[in-house]
């Protein structure tokens, strides 16, 4: 299986129990833009900046973690 941005937010979101519906909500203020949600965890369109902010922040991790950047050691 693949890793991209769509995977990492759909393992997130299922790991906490969550539908598409409760991410739309918190993102995006709205239940009905789940459709957003899911073009996103299917790789067919990318969230804003300021959404990727949203999405970290709603996920406690870095967006870093979102977009698959791996940590350097320095």
């Amino acid at each position: 299986m693949r890793d991209t941005f769509g995977q990492r937010i759909r393992d997130l979101r299922e790991q906490r129990g969550m539908s598409q519906y409760d991410v739309a909500e918190a993102i995006l203020g709205r239940r009905d833009r789940a459709g957003e949600v899911s073009r996103w965890e299917n790789d067919k369109n990318e969230p804003s900046h300021e959404n990727l902010r949203k999405l970290a922040h709603f996920f406690t991790c870095s967006t870093d973690k979102l977009l698959g950047v791996a940590s350097s050691a320095a």
